[in-house]
């Protein structure tokens, strides 16, 4: 969650000032002592000094954030602490887009391979399929083991001899969120927040070949349709920003030297779907960036192209795309190609932000879908800046929803969740 409390930081103005800091910063913010600012990599630690500082009067601690809901008495004083839900999150788990596992699962599926049931992973110690977990101590380990109904106790105490937090022959720890790890027969937890925010590079993406499953009916991710359908799509490995704007699109797209360069010394390589394909892709796409098909057909921009490699580029088709090309993708076909919903076509290819809109979203609201808290002093909730920051949906942090979703988190959690962001119902006992 840090990251997104990290992106929180840099985006969330009041009378168009700053007015949170970062762990060990320090500077003066509006309304409060010139001291530092509260935020915990860990989120006991962070409650714990929130609650010093409140103890002591320093001024010198406003907030802590925490990726768990703890109404327990705090400090000896009743309701001194409000948990404020700001985005929600789930686990579930990874495998690569190859697997010999399928991308959907039941939660008993999920204990069964956990618990190394011979009919699902095959005999030891040869085993055919391979569970993993993050290291001990991962928040993605603890979700996923409790999701499932295993103990870290019984995995550290070796009932379950399939299941590992190692690979290469022990001389590799399994890291948090990371499916370079991932082998064809493997399987290992992931956050939804964490995969999302790698495929739009908002943190470093580290999933390799993983895609995300599903178990017992969730949705992991799903489409933003009021980000629009088109967006583009580049490499995984490119060299081209993930992110653009609209005019740096309409730039590439009408051949605009600086960014596409010139004849025999091509920058990026924007490529277009082929002409009467059976959608719209081409067509909408050509719509945004401001140009004509039939300007397109008759040869007005030479840097564009409609084939690859000798064959039509086909729509939501993302095998093959060079590191320096750009395409145009549905948003909706992505996701489901992603969740295993359509065939996978998308080979290399991740979608961009334009304009900061993310074309994919957390949808995750199964049973292990979990709120994410920022933790503020009741009391200084009922004045500016605290009011400003926290309080309701039009506070300055529910305000910075496409920051929440560039972080993965989703947003509008409803009923079971929690009741959205800004909400102050829930206070310490």
């Amino acid at each position: 969650m840090r990251p997104l409390v990290d992106g929180l930081v840099g985006a969330v103005r009041v009378n168009g000032q700053a007015v949170l800091c970062d762990l060990g910063q320090s500077g003066t913010v509006p309304g409060l002592r010139p001291q530092t600012c509260a935020q915990y990599a860990n989120s006991t630690a962070g409650r714990a000094v929130l609650l010093q500082s409140m103890a002591a009067g320093d001024g010198c601690v406003q907030f802590a954030w925490s990726s768990a809901l703890d109404l327990s008495a705090a400090g000896g004083v009743s309701g001194a602490l409000t948990y404020i839900p700001v985005g929600r999150d789930a686990v579930t788990y990874a495998v690569t887009d190859n697997s010999d596992l399928p991308r959907t699962l039941t939660v008993a599926d999920l204990k069964a391979i956990y618990t190394c049931d011979a009919g699902y992973v095959g005999a030891g110690p040869a085993y055919t399929v391979h569970p993993l977990l993050p290291q001990a101590g991962s928040s993605v380990r603890t979700a996923f083991e409790a999701a499932v109904g295993i103990t870290d106790a019984d995995v550290v105490g070796g009932r379950y001899p399939c299941v590992s937090d190692t690979v290469g022959g022990g001389l590799q720890a399994v890291a948090e969120n990371d499916g370079r790890v991932l082998s064809q027969s493997a399987v290992v937890p992931y956050a939804v927040s964490a995969y999302l925010a790698q495929i739009g590079q908002a943190v470093a993406d580290h999933r390799g070949r993983a895609v995300l499953g599903s178990y017992d009916g969730s949705t992991p991710v799903g489409h933003d349709g009021g980000a629009g359908d088109v967006t583009f799509a580049v490499s995984s490995r490119s060299s081209v920003p993930r992110e653009l704007t609209m005019a740096d699109l309409r730039a590439i797209y009408t051949c605009d030297s600086n960014y596409v360069g010139t004849p025999g010394a091509v920058g990026i390589e924007p490529f277009l779907p082929a002409a009467g394909g059976a959608g719209s892709v081409r067509a909408e796409w050509e719509s945004l960036v401001g140009i004509s098909d039939v300007d397109v057909v008759a040869g007005k921009y030479w840097c564009l192209h409609d084939s690859l490699n000798g064959n039509p580029v086909g729509e939501n088709d993302g095998r093959g795309l060079p590191g320096d090309g750009v395409v145009p993708m549905s948003g909706a076909a992505y996701a489901a190609q992603l969740s295993g919903g359509a065939i996978d076509h998308r080979g290399l290819a991740v979608p961009g932000v334009i304009d900061g809109r993310v074309q994919l979203v957390n949808t995750d609201t199964g049973s292990a879908a979990a709120g994410r808290w920022l933790v503020v002093p009741t009391g200084a909730l009922g004045a500016s800046p605290g009011r400003d920051l926290f309080v309701g949906s039009g506070s300055g942090v529910c305000l910075e929803t496409e920051v929440i979703q560039r972080f993965g988190y989703g947003v509008g959690m409803g009923v079971g969740v929690d009741a959205g962001c800004g909400d102050v119902s829930r206070r310490t006992l």
